[in-house]
């Protein structure tokens, strides 16, 4: 289904007013009835009754239904006379005239079959063949083995002792160093066996077979990078994912999104953790994804208190070291906090630096505590916007600022980064002023 653009969009929704037909604009855009019809409700227009479009073909019944009979179909009909379906449908059901057979299998195609002989003796395929000759491929299969042509490629022999032992080696080689699926050996070398054949034949050679989630996966990462979590960019990359990340312990994957604007921080995520595949982007949305799926990492995420729907299971973090709570607290607000510097109301033109952060109950009002007895730094709570926050006073949103973003911080999440420079250039002009 395509996408109009609003132009179009006004534009089927002009026609329609001005009695253009379904039909019409169905040939028109290339679209079926349903994409168009979107098109409509989503502007609030109603459909015109059938009985309305039937005064147009008024004392032209005859003409239509001998058309009908004569071989034209309903849907040419249709678009002849700019009507929408149902109406053709009406008036040859009210003449009495039966319908013809819809069904494809009660009409027997004429197709040419000395083209499909050369077309395949040519070394064409038979998909190939039926799509130019205009027929299904069985038809063509069928025409090729009725005059002795048709080669079936055989597969190999399922049996571990009719398989050449070059093969073997080869598929184990690409198996244990390439990393390949057994499927893809399967379909690559045409092994008749199957999937359990070939696994069966492996484990005798002694090769230990992965695991189906492993076998399929297509894009790879650090499985372990979480095993020790102790480290300032791990500390970082833990607060991001305790705020806007998603854990899946039942499929084993992890989905971080941000709006688009954010994406250098995904993308420094994806180069921490070796992520060999693409971030998504959602323009829809205007958000960018990153999705992750590897078992080893999610169940060390779970076996660091990050479950899933961690929104309303997320407790408090004990393991964290104090050393590194900075880092950790840097990731929380570059996720799910705020950095901006702003004027209280418009009666005062004086800016101040607001820092805060919300989560979960329990995890913030625990994260608030260890910020006060590690960093020595208090914070304000409140409920607002129907969510747990944090925010530090005036006197020390610039302590925390210089900690968040000192020098030493593996990734400064540029937007916010600048609202703390326009703060600090703010207070150094208003020095200036005031000496």
């Amino acid at each position: 289904m395509r996408i109009f653009t609003p132009e179009e969009e006004k534009d089927i929704c002009d026609s329609y007013l001005a009695e253009e037909s379904f039909p019409s604009l169905e040939a028109r855009y290339g679209e079926f009835y349903t994409t168009i019809n979107d098109v409509l409700t989503k502007h609030g227009i109603p459909h015109r009754r059938v009985g309305y479009l039937k005064q147009v073909l008024k004392g032209k019944e005859t003409e239509v239904v001998d058309k009908y009979v004569g071989g034209m179909s309903i849907r040419d009909l249709a678009l002849e006379y700019e009507v929408d379906r149902t109406v053709i449908n009406r008036i040859i059901c009210q003449s009495g005239t039966p319908f013809r057979a819809t069904s494809k299998s009660n009409v027997k195609k004429v197709y040419d079959k000395e083209q499909i002989r050369s077309r395949y003796e040519a070394g064409e395929s038979a998909s190939s063949i039926a799509r130019k000759v205009g027929v299904c491929c069985s038809t063509v299969m069928k025409e090729l083995k009725r005059i002795g042509i048709y080669k079936q490629t055989k597969s190999l022999p399922g049996r571990p002792t009719d398989i050449p032992e070059e093969l073997m080696t080869k598929m184990i080689d690409e198996y244990i160093n390439d990393g390949v699926s057994l499927c893809y050996l399967i379909k690559k070398y045409k092994i008749g066996s199957g999937h359990s054949g070939l696994s069966k034949f492996f484990k005798r050679r002694g090769v230990q077979i992965r695991a189906g989630t492993v076998q399929n996966k297509k894009y790879f990462c650090t499985s372990d990078f979480f095993a020790d979590p102790h480290s300032p960019e791990k500390y970082f990359i833990l607060g991001v994912i305790s705020t806007d990340g998603y854990v899946n312990e039942a499929k084993g994957f992890l989905n971080i999104e941000l709006h688009q604007q954010d994406a250098a921080l995904l993308e420094w995520i994806k180069e921490t953790l070796k992520f060999t595949g693409p971030l998504r982007f959602v323009e829809k949305k205007h958000s960018v994804v990153l999705n992750i799926n590897d078992d080893r990492l999610v169940k060390d995420l779970v076996g660091l208190g990050i479950h899933q729907n961690k929104s309303l299971t997320l407790r408090p973090m004990i393991w964290l070291k104090d050393e590194l709570l900075a880092h950790f607290v840097a990731g929380v607000i570059t996720g799910d906090g705020w950095v901006s510097c702003r004027c209280p109301n418009k009666k005062y033109k004086s800016k101040f630096l607001s820092i805060g952060f919300c989560g979960s109950s329990p995890f913030v009002i625990w994260l608030a505590e260890q910020i006060k007895r590690v960093l020595d730094i208090k914070l304000n709570y409140s409920t607002a916007y129907k969510n747990h926050r944090f925010n530090t006073s005036r006197s020390d949103s610039l302590r925390l600022a210089s900690l968040i973003f000192r020098a030493d911080m593996p990734f400064k999440l540029q937007r916010k980064y600048e609202h703390y420079l326009q703060y600090v250039e703010y207070s150094k002009t208003k020095e200036l002023h005031e000496a």
